[in-house]
């Protein structure tokens, strides 16, 4: 499995059971879900390579 993956699948496992241990109502529910998958994705697809230069 991809270090990547692997990370990613431990943030959510932390995250669901900090969204067990407090008692969030439906709105911050979610609002932290959305914000954990966009932090997920942003995660599992960084460039690996760096930026390309162009100059000459």
């Amino acid at each position: 499995m991809p270090k990547r993956l692997r990370e990613a699948g431990r943030i959510a496992r932390l995250a669901k059971s900090a969204m067990r241990a407090q008692r969030l109502d439906v709105r911050q529910s979610v609002r932290l879900g959305l914000s954990l998958a966009a932090a997920l994705l942003d995660k599992l697809f960084q460039h690996p390579l760096p930026a390309i230069s162009w100059s000459l």
